[in-house]
């Protein structure tokens, strides 16, 4: 019976061992891709971007335009759209700034005045502990004034109901949202540097595109994976599916979010229009953020319809979008759960920074191709929704040596 079990056994420990191996990989990955993120993050972009825009470069080529040439138009076509993109928003959000102010003194307001007709500001009194002498520099001048502002002045406890403590709050919120930004971007010259390495990487990656699929396609087949160009041609129609869906929906999406408040009346439609566009690309968060800071900003407005208009708008180009659009443009691509979905944008954004939510999807489908070419672990492919790993007659084709 002892001789019996001692293989069982020893198979069960060698599994054991296997699975704890790989976990330890998968860590030893994550904390090499948060330590390199500065390299990975603009090689990551211009590799999926140039499998994206491949097809059009190749339908270039087939017109007779230089391998050279294809590359250099969608590089220079990719970074005009960045510059226009960044221009409509630029150059709105500086005059945005400049009233910042009394966007988020009307804002704080509106809470101060909420908690204490809710009874929250006992909540928010408990939960928040503000310097008395920093709040006093904010106020110099203005003691006494508003309701409730005298309260807690020697204790460094605020109530909820102080407009001073939701000032505060609001600008500490928005300095930790900024800091991020530009920690997650390395700062004005680490945007730029990694702007130009990911433009060169791109045009080199365009114009050698075929010499990359060979050279993956041979260190795959060295790693023991089970490469063919019918696996990797679905992993580039994947992914240049789901960014051309999206591109054409965040294109609408911006046009008509610009033309909705620019009827409502919210000053600087342009500005949230492009902004609302760009941030499609960033899942769940995204059309999040692109809500919020249009209805700060028409909350100061003076009436309750303004407001109460754009929250209406959001929510329903947010359902149309989820419940309609998704599904007929782009639903067969995902085939993800929202909750892994959720799962990965944050884990990419821990990692990589504002760049990794706008990554983490297109990085996703990448992986569950990754997947679908190794050997069979059940869990994973369950949770990436790696369909049945069956031979087709593209997958018997060999690879290239």
């Amino acid at each position: 019976m002892a001789q019996d079990l001692a293989p069982s056994d020893a198979t069960k420990e060698g599994a054991s061992q296997t699975v704890a191996l790989r976990i330890l990989v998968a860590l030893l990955l994550a904390g090499a891709a948060w330590l390199l993120a500065g390299l990975l993050v603009p090689t990551f972009l211009a590799a999926i971007l140039a499998i994206a825009l491949s097809p059009v470069a190749a339908r270039l080529e087939r017109a007779g335009v230089p391998s050279v040439l294809a590359g250099a138009s969608c590089t220079f076509a990719l970074a005009g759209g960045l510059i226009l993109t960044v221009g409509l928003i630029l150059v709105p959000a500086g005059r945005i700034l400049q009233d910042s102010d009394k966007y988020l003194s009307h804002f704080s307001r509106l809470l101060a005045s909420a908690a204490r007709r809710t009874g929250g500001d006992q909540v928010v009194e408990s939960l928040v502990q503000v310097d008395p002498n920093e709040l006093g520099r904010t106020a110099s001048g203005t003691a006494g004034e508003g309701h409730g502002r005298g309260e807690g002045r020697g204790t460094g406890r605020r109530g909820g109901g102080d407009v001073e403590v939701w000032d505060r709050m609001l600008y500490r919120g928005l300095g930790v949202l900024g800091g991020w930004v530009v920690s997650g971007l390395g700062g004005l010259i680490g945007a730029v540097g990694g702007t130009i390495v990911f433009l060169a990487l791109l045009f080199y990656m365009l114009q050698t595109r075929a010499e990359w699929i060979d050279r993956i396609t041979e260190s795959l087949a060295r790693l023991g994976l089970r490469p063919s160009p019918g696996r990797l041609e679905r992993i580039r129609d994947e992914i240049v599916a789901y960014l051309g869906c999206l591109t054409l929906v965040a294109l609408g999406y911006a046009v008509l979010v610009g033309l909705i408040l620019w009827a409502i009346g919210v000053p600087r439609p342009l500005l949230w229009g492009a902004l609302a566009g760009l941030l499609e690309f960033v899942p769940y968060f995204g059309p999040l953020i692109a809500s919020v800071l249009p209805t700060i900003v028409a909350l100061s407005l003076g009436s309750w319809w303004q407001p109460a208009a754009v929250v209406a708008q959001y929510a329903a180009l947010h359902l149309v979008e989820g419940y309609v659009v998704t599904p007929l443009l782009y639903g067969r691509v995902v085939r993800f759960d929202p909750v892994t979905i959720l799962l990965g944008a944050l884990f990419f954004g821990w990692i990589w920074g504002p760049l990794g939510l706008a990554l983490a999807m297109p990085m996703m489908i990448l992986l569950r191709g990754l997947l679908a070419i190794t050997p069979d672990i059940p869990a994973l492919d369950a949770l990436a929704g790696v369909e049945e790993k069956e031979e087709s007659p593209d997958d018997i084709r060999p690879a290239r040596a």
